[in-house]
């Protein structure tokens, strides 16, 4: 098969027409299947230390690894001794529950999806086929029964004019079963690849400080914690290599608002990748990082970094990753890389500091002038000058960043969203209309030139028949 490297092409997925993957099939390393078929929301993280723990005693002699005290959940491994390099991953998931395994589905261009097991109704038609509600309301209005709310009581379709109340029976009856269903869900690559990754480094006992954490998805608990309540582990550490990262091609040097590893750094981590990936998909340094837990060492680590794993949509029930990248390229790269070499040239104790003489520093991103000075060092300033980014704050806001990623999965994966040609459900009350209208535009990021362009195109078209209930 192809690798899906080679498609530039978002991939959609049907889940009828992939592979649905079993734990000793050979399609999958069977410690990768055990990690995302388990949803571990923060709490339950346990679970997946446990598989990790148990395929390093499996792999490695005692004498080989040591289980470091990682308080609060973190799970700590140190590897060799006298090294100078830490590994970051999370063990938590932005799942909501644990209580469902997932299915894991292969696509053709080995892509990797997740499923769960729900149990819907089905109608079916005397032709035996499958119809949704809105095709059997579409087949009542063919036949003339226009109304402007439609409801399913038992296996006949009813009519009305009027909110709850003066049902018609249209005599059109149906079949249905109750079935399971595959239903698309949150994969969990982020970041049981990352969990993976480090199992494998492990694995070949390429020496390092393996740090798998609880709570980032909430902030960087575990992260957080640490930074501020186990200094004495990172005291030799000088770098800290996270494997958190979509796509393919990131190493991560600036996150949640500074740079977290110098440009040299970037550079030379670049160019050791490069010698084990494909030709049309090279590493390169970028500046466009969101959090991760190493974004929390930054001020005891000099270079901090977040490397590709190759899993895309994270937080949504579109997310998928590339198996053959993985297995084929980034795990061989992770392990081939000579990590204690790359240089250190970034000062973990410069800070961003605020500076009441220099004013009109221009923000590229918001378009804004602010009042800051940009990586001056805190002792260059007069002492009463305080830090811009204060510890308190950037767990706060790492907090936000968790919630709004949240939400918009929820949004994405929860909200059936507006759309004019089905209309409304009857059974919804008109606040909830309004509701689930406000969040479908939040959901498609519409601006407010399209929203009302939208509004205009309802309007001059509400008398075409392919519009619903306007």
């Amino acid at each position: 098969m192809s690798g899906s490297y080679y498609f530039n092409a978002k991939p959609k997925v049907n889940l009828e027409e992939t592979t649905l993957l079993q734990r000793d099939d050979g399609n999958m390393n069977t410690l990768l299947f055990d990690l995302l078929t388990i949803p571990s929301p923060h709490g339950t993280e346990k679970a997946i230390a446990d598989i990790i723990l148990s395929f390093i005693s499996n792999k490695l002699s005692a004498k080989d690894f040591k289980v470091l005290d990682g308080d609060i959940g973190n799970l700590i491994v140190r590897v060799g001794k006298n090294n100078n390099v830490m590994f970051s991953s999370h063990m938590d998931t932005v799942h909501t529950s644990n209580r469902n395994n997932l299915n894991l589905h292969l696509t053709d261009e080995n892509y990797v999806y997740a499923s769960v097991d729900e149990l819907t109704k089905v109608y079916y038609n005397d032709q035996d086929e499958v119809v949704s509600q809105h095709q059997i309301e579409q087949e009542a209005k063919k036949e003339g029964a226009s109304y402007d709310h439609y409801i399913m009581w038992g296996n006949k379709l009813y009519g009305s004019d009027d909110d709850f109340d003066d049902w018609s029976d249209l005599n059109m009856e149906y079949t249905h079963k109750h079935t399971v269903v595959n239903k698309n869900y949150v994969l969990g690559a982020d970041d049981k690849l990352g969990c993976y990754i480090m199992c494998r480094m492990i694995e070949k006992k390429v020496p390092g400080l393996y740090v798998f954490h609880v709570g980032e998805e909430c902030g960087g608990i575990g992260s957080s914690h640490l930074a501020d309540k186990r200094k004495d582990l990172f005291k030799d550490i000088d770098y800290c290599i996270a494997f958190d990262r979509k796509g393919y091609n990131d190493v991560i040097y600036r996150q949640s608002g500074g740079q977290c590893c110098s440009n040299e750094f970037a550079k030379a981590i670049c160019g050791e990748m490069n010698v084990f990936l494909p030709p049309q998909e090279k590493a390169e340094p970028s500046p466009n990082g969101s959090f991760t837990d190493s974004a929390n060492y930054t001020d005891l680590i000099a270079e901090c970094t977040n490397m590709p794993v190759g899993y895309f949509d994270q937080h949504g029930s579109g997310e998928h990753f590339d198996l053959e990248w993985l297995e084929r390229y980034a795990i061989p790269a992770y392990t081939g890389i000579d990590w204690t070499s790359l240089p250190v040239v970034r000062d973990p104790s410069f800070k961003p500091v605020y500076n009441p003489s220099r004013f009109g520093n221009y923000n590229q991103s918001f378009g804004r002038s602010y009042g800051y000075s940009s990586w001056e060092r805190e002792s260059d300033l007069f002492d009463n000058h305080e830090p811009v980014r204060a510890i308190k704050a950037k767990i706060a806001r790492n907090k936000n960043q968790s919630t709004i990623d949240k939400i918009h999965n929820l949004i994405h994966d929860k909200l059936d969203t507006f759309e004019v040609d089905e209309g409304f459900a009857t059974e919804e009350t008109h606040r909830q209309r309004v509701q689930r209208v406000l969040y479908s535009f939040i959901a498609s990021s519409l601006t407010l030139e399209e929203i009302a362009e939208l509004i205009v195109d309802v309007y001059e078209n509400k008398d075409d028949s392919d519009f619903y209930n306007w």
